[in-house]
């Protein structure tokens, strides 16, 4: 799905000129008397375009429509914004729908989380830790001093790669990130974050423990430059950020709030979410890693299984995409050999694919979508009587179904001579 059409691409290269570059102009922040925000010229033009930026991805369906989980967000988020920023900027916190790992904030106050970083997470206190670090980006007016910087082409040589490669929804965070953050403003940014989490009342141990989980995180399942999945960073910000809850320096409670079982709630929502993404963007290998991690914790989830079968099944059918996706994730050369050796792979996943499926359907007989992967399986292998008894199956018994079209083709193909 390519997205960056001529209508957004303006927009993104004026966020991406916001965000490079380190500061040096002294603009008060939003907590001071006379932060004056959005009275000159430049830094309004920065609010008014990241407003459209914002109304353009909503149209394009990139903004997460799920009633339940903005208002947690919301509700985590609002209270971690102190007073007098809150009189000064209407912050809005929005979950952007993409598999990859990252955060970032616009001058605006609009902040969004991504579903890829939001399924890594484990409680609210580490959600909250997030999204303090990209108030206090908004809060100390980074992305103004940046503009003001003229840094900016630290960063703009990477669209043209980006545009050739053929960008989809996984890879707008990369162009929209925090990379081109100088080290002294991300380190005043978690500083602030731990003072605005002690405010809220949440556990600063959090904070540091949040690194060592995205640590564990691929580094194709992050965003390049993104500070929320850069490995070496995240170790130097992890041992900043001990440093500073040990000494003392942010006053803490060791008994504050975690929100382990909330935050597993919301979560669970968006596993399924991120695994569709993943797939969509050919991310086979990735979504499959995804799975097998969540089967761990729901093992009697048929969803998962169809869903393991939809990625065999799409390895079979896409050995350039699959063998893309692997050259991607594990910095190999892409070419023919590599084309080849997945085109070779196909029995191999279709065979993963027909027992995930088939697992799926152990797990609840009824379960119809179930039966759209095997049928769907099946007519690609050319076993019609069986791909058609399932295909029907699914029209009669499934719920809520979006590709009846679709489906009623495929019928109609087998029919013909």
């Amino acid at each position: 799905m390519r997205i960056l059409k001529r209508s957004l691409l303006p927009f993104i290269i004026i966020i991406i000129i916001t965000l490079g570059g380190c500061a040096t102009i002294d603009i008060s922040a939003l907590t001071a008397d006379d932060h004056q925000y959005g009275q000159t010229r430049d830094e309004q033009k920065l609010i008014d375009r990241a407003v459209r930026f914002n109304e353009d991805l909503t149209r394009k369906g990139l903004i997460l429509q799920d009633s339940e989980v903005q208002r947690y967000i919301d509700r985590v988020g609002e209270n971690l914004v102190p007073p007098m920023a809150a009189d000064a900027v209407e912050f809005e916190f929005y979950v952007f729908r993409d598999p990859v790992v990252n955060a970032f904030a616009l001058p605006d106050g609009s902040i969004y989380l991504t579903v890829g970083l939001l399924t890594r997470m484990e409680n609210e206190a580490q959600l909250a830790h997030v999204l303090s670090h990209e108030v206090a980006h908004v809060i100390l007016r980074h992305g103004l001093k940046q503009h003001r910087s003229h840094r900016a082409g630290m960063i703009s040589s990477h669209i043209a790669d980006l545009v050739l490669f053929g960008t989809s929804i996984a890879y707008i965070p990369y162009i929209t990130s925090m990379a081109s953050y100088s080290r002294e403003q991300e380190e005043e940014a978690d500083r602030m974050a731990l003072d605005l989490m002690s405010n809220a009342g949440y556990k600063l141990a959090s904070a540091y423990q949040l690194f060592a989980i995205i640590q564990e995180i691929k580094d194709t399942e992050s965003v390049k430059g993104s500070i929320w999945g850069s490995h070496p960073s995240n170790v130097q910000r992890a041992e900043y950020t001990k440093q500073i809850v040990d000494s003392g320096a942010v006053a803490g409670n060791p008994e504050g709030r975690v929100g382990r079982a909330e935050y597993q709630h919301i979560r669970s929502e968006l596993i399924i979410e991120n695994i569709k993404l993943k797939l969509g963007v050919k991310q086979y290998e990735l979504a499959l890693d995804s799975i097998d991690a969540a089967l761990k914790e729901s093992p009697a989830s048929p969803w998962l299984y169809y869903y393991r079968g939809e990625a065999y099944r799409r390895l079979g059918d896409d050995p350039k995409g699959a063998a893309r996706e692997h050259a991607w994730v594990y910095g190999k050369k892409y070419g023919d050999d590599l084309v080849r050796e997945f085109e070779n792979r196909h029995k191999e996943f279709y065979t993963a694919a027909r027992k995930s499926y088939e697992k799926a359907l152990s797990v609840d007989t009824d379960f119809a979508h179930g039966y759209r992967g095997l049928g769907l399986l099946s007519y690609q292998r050319g076993d019609y009587k069986v791909a058609r008894e399932a295909l029907e199956f699914y029209l009669s018994h499934g719920r809520d179904i979006r590709d009846k079209r679709y489906i009623n083709n495929i019928l109609n193909r087998m029919d013909k001579p």
